[in-house]
């Protein structure tokens, strides 16, 4: 039997000292947040922008301080693709900054103290990011990328989203912070919130960086999962000084003590590591697979064949609200060297004209 995770969990991570949304073009690596030594001079133009050019591209490092401004598409020249480390800082007059299309990069802190500054706009056809109500993101909505220090309220992040990048949020407009349960990752310092007093953190996430809780002055209560317990997570990011943390339950414990009731057990009398009936299934496999936890001769079966053209798995016992996926493999068990393999097989035609030779199937409860 088959235990399966079936969230998908995102390794894209948040820069420390650059959020960045492509490459960089060759010569703007980075060595602690500032751009390397082989830029030219800085340069104004007529509008009060001021830019260094960097091996055909052009590097906002500040402009103009108040209002609604927008970043242009080219200065020198050259396309604009980044806007520099504390270009705008402690603007407080700032209300809007509309972005150029051919941005790939905002350095840490391009906007830190510029606490009336609502709205980030892009126009349509943007390169690497996109603007959803008035917050930066990736092209493909998974990262976001920068929060305006003043756009205040509640937030809830967008669904799909998996990864909070450092120093996506630096503000102490925000009220209140919904994050989706696709969040993997949250990045160094990206949660400096001075205004939320409570915040769940979902049992997705599985990293987060370096002090993302640490400026978070006005929160009161975190919610962290339990599976956190375990880890030296919290610990590593820096803690949550003065904050009360409540570990929750995650969404596997809830529903093993939701089966635990309907046997009249206790998380002591068959603890989810444990094997009560020895039949190398452990409690938590037999809820997962709906078969009895103290019977060994009921294990969880299936069987797989092709009806009408259509691939069917034909589980026993069948849980009505449970979801089953087919593994082939064309190795196992492999050996030592050469471990097996296992892809999804989706449908009929790769059931039966497929290379596999072996097939397994997995169980887990269905969302």
């Amino acid at each position: 039997m088959e235990k399966t995770a079936w969230h998908s969990v995102a390794a894209a991570a948040g820069l420390v000292w650059a959020l960045a949304l492509a490459p960089a073009p060759a010569g703007m690596e980075k060595a602690d947040g500032r751009m390397e030594s082989h830029a030219r001079d800085e340069f104004q133009d007529e509008s009060l922008w001021t830019y260094k050019l960097i091996d055909g591209t052009a590097v906002v490092t500040s402009g103009p301080r108040e209002g609604d401004i927008v970043v242009p598409a080219t200065l020198g020249g050259c396309p604009v693709v980044s806007i520099g480390y504390l270009a705008f800082q402690g603007c407080t007059g700032l209300l809007s900054v509309t972005l150029p299309a051919t941005l790939a990069e905002i350095e840490a802190n391009a906007f830190q103290g510029c606490d009336a500054l609502a709205e980030f706009r892009m126009p349509d056809g943007a390169l690497h990011c996109t603007v959803r109500d008035g917050v930066l993101f990736s092209k493909d909505m998974k990262n976001l990328l920068l929060y305006p220090p003043g756009k205040a309220g509640a937030y809830a992040i967008p669904e799909g989203v998996e990864t909070i990048a450092g120093f996506a949020f630096a503000s102490d407009a925000v009220t209140s912070l919904a994050i989706p349960g696709t969040v993997a990752s949250i990045g160094d310092f990206a949660l400096c919130l001075g205004n939320v007093p409570t915040l769940v953190v979902p049992e997705s996430v599985t990293s987060v960086g370096a002090g993302v809780f640490l400026w978070c002055s006005g929160l009161k209560t975190l919610y962290l999962p339990s599976s956190w317990e375990s880890t030296t997570i919290f610990e590593d990011s820096g803690g949550a000084p003065g904050c009360t943390v409540i570990y929750y339950p995650t969404r596997a414990e809830r529903r093993y003590a939701a089966w635990l009731e309907t046997l009249g057990q206790t998380a002591d009398t068959l603890p989810m590591d444990g094997d009560a009936d020895l039949d190398d299934a452990s409690n938590w496999e037999e809820c997962v697979a709906g078969t009895d936890p103290f019977d060994p001769a009921d294990r969880f079966e299936a069987r797989i064949f092709v009806r009408d053209g259509k691939m069917v798995v034909e589980p026993a016992p069948a849980v009505s609200d449970r979801v089953y996926r087919v593994h082939g493999s064309p190795n196992w068990p492999g050996s030592v060297d050469t471990p097996p393999v296992w892809d999804d097989v989706t449908g009929e035609s790769e059931l039966s004209g497929g290379e596999w030779r072996f097939f397994r199937v997995g169980v887990d409860f269905a969302e």
